[in-house]
């Protein structure tokens, strides 16, 4: 029989210590991920990822490019083009991790979206304006690629505008 007063539920094992531990992780979580984000401003990476042939340094036998993977790593990829006596042709390429990338603020923000690289994870990064915008004529029957030009990057001798086209698959 219930002998519990005034419609309080039966005694037995509570299980407030429980749901006020959950309650206290969930709460901790949300404040250390909007804490973790506040200020970063980052955009989705895949907008930009890709390889982007540096159009300056390319020749007919090397290739320097960018791959901007969508997981945010950076990469330099060198592509060397040999030919031997008979005419034949082999591809040696090299890739080489550099650290990470992200975009800041929206792709649509022109004036204030930048392309930013960083050396691990934990570091800020440095970022550069860049416009982005498709070649007038594709290079095949497919979709233009589209040119990406980072302001103030630097080069060899001094800051300049990197021009890089989007090598499609």
């Amino acid at each position: 029989m219930n002998t519990s007063r005034h419609g309080a539920p039966p005694s037995g094992p509570s299980c407030a210590p429980f749901a006020t531990a959950t309650l206290s992780l969930v709460l901790l979580t949300a404040a250390c991920t909007s804490i973790f984000t506040l200020g970063q401003s980052r955009s989705d990476t895949r907008v930009l990822a890709g390889v982007w042939v540096d159009s300056v340094l390319a020749t007919p036998t090397d290739t320097l490019a960018w791959k901007l993977d969508a997981n945010g790593a950076n990469r330099t990829l060198e592509i060397h083009v040999i030919r031997d006596s008979a005419m034949r042709v082999t591809t040696k390429q090299r890739e080489q991790q550099h650290g990470h990338w992200y975009l800041r603020g929206a792709l649509a923000d022109t004036a204030g979206r930048a392309l930013c690289f960083k050396a691990r994870p934990r570091d800020g990064g440095i970022c550069y304006r860049f416009q982005l915008d498709t070649l007038a004529k594709p290079l095949d029957e497919g979709h233009p690629p589209r040119r990406l030009l980072v302001a103030g990057y630097p080069g060899r001798a001094d800051a300049r505008t990197r021009v890089l086209v989007e090598r499609l698959p």
